[in-house]
């Protein structure tokens, strides 16, 4: 039997996915989400390359190869060898990459708003608080204690 907070977790993260997949619809941002992901990957982190986000996202690195590869044929992306690894690229979002990304953080923002409209900005981050504190291990609430 599932508990309360289980199923207030599920549904906040169904009705999140919902606001955010109509926000992308309206934004008319017609790439798939696993590219988006790559695409906010690459402005957090400029000049990683593609075993970086194949283990941020836990996915295959050959899966990210072909997104990349598809990115780059885009124009959303621009690459360059690693000075350090002649094997691997550095990757950096393209002008239109960024313009991507900041229609993506456009949509995001309205998902978000659309989800917190019935709560007042110091709810909001209580909110945030409690759950940066869920999510990071560090914090006693998701440690144990050995006895």
């Amino acid at each position: 039997m599932k508990s309360p907070l289980s199923d207030s977790l599920h549904q906040l993260m169904h009705a999140y996915r919902s606001q955010l997949r109509l926000a992308i619809v309206r934004a008319g941002i017609e790439w798939p989400v696993t590219h988006l992901r790559i695409l906010k990957g690459i402005d957090h982190q400029p000049g990683c390359n593609a075993r970086d986000i194949a283990s941020w996202m836990r996915a295959d690195k050959a899966q990210i190869t072909r997104a990349l590869n598809e990115m780059r044929a885009a124009g959303l992306i621009d690459s360059q060898h690693n000075p350090a690894d002649r094997r691997s690229q550095q990757l950096r979002l393209s002008a239109a990459g960024q313009r991507l990304r900041q229609q993506l953080q456009h949509a995001e923002d309205a998902a978000v708003a659309e989800l917190t409209r019935p709560l007042n900005p110091a709810e909001v981050d209580t909110f945030i608080g409690l759950a940066q504190r869920l999510l990071n291990p560090a914090t006693p609430a998701c440690t144990t204690e050995e006895n």
